[in-house]
């Protein structure tokens, strides 16, 4: 089976990865700069085979998702820079890559989200990341769409964060401690949901 993976180069990216290769499968992934370290390292790591390109730029797509079986859309962001906003990267980037994937005749597309996605979502994030699940939903594809809560691993920025705060303070203030809820999920868990 060859597998198409946007967002390879990311923390869950990678793991994923990793468990793609170990089961044999080929890859080819999606990169801005195809030089870059980080995709040079993953080449050499797994494999993969890399096309360069850009989830907000459809010409870039042509054709890079022929030959392969699966789609697996990683690419989000969780703050803006840019024209990396909420709606580029989440709505256009995802219908971008639904429209490839539909050219491409795309056997399975499975698309990244995130727990506390829904209609009528209190924050930009979540109802950008709600109207990517509408896209993939509404296309011809057939789908399957997670929605882990906070990931955490090895490398992540955040619950790494806190765990090095812990090592300095007896204390850590929770701002809206009552209403927060985390539900972390290990990286090795999603990568096995994915892979």
């Amino acid at each position: 089976m060859r597998v198409f993976v946007t967002g390879a180069t990311g923390f869950v990216g990678q793991e994923i990865l990793g468990r793609l290769h170990a089961a044999g499968l080929s890859i080819r992934i999606l990169a801005r700069d195809p030089e870059s370290e980080r995709v040079q390292d993953t080449v050499s790591l797994y494999g993969a085979e890399v096309r360069q390109g850009n989830v907000l730029a459809p010409d870039s797509l042509a054709g890079a998702l022929n030959g392969m079986h699966a789609v697996i859309h990683l690419v989000g962001i969780i703050s803006e820079i840019g024209e990396n906003t909420f709606e580029n990267v989440h709505c256009q980037g995802t219908q971008n890559i639904v429209a490839a994937a539909q050219e491409a005749g795309i056997e399975r597309f499975i698309q990244m989200s995130a727990l506390g996605t829904r209609p009528g979502a209190a924050s930009r994030y979540h109802q950008t990341k709600w109207a990517a699940e509408e896209t993939v939903r509404h296309s011809d594809l057939d789908y399957t769409i997670f929605r882990p809560s906070l990931i955490f691993g090895p490398r992540d920025q955040f619950v790494n964060l806190f765990a090095r705060i812990i090592r300095f303070s007896p204390v850590i203030p929770i701002l809206a401690a009552e209403r927060a809820r985390f539900q972390p999920v290990g990286i090795e868990t999603v990568g096995a949901a994915f892979a």
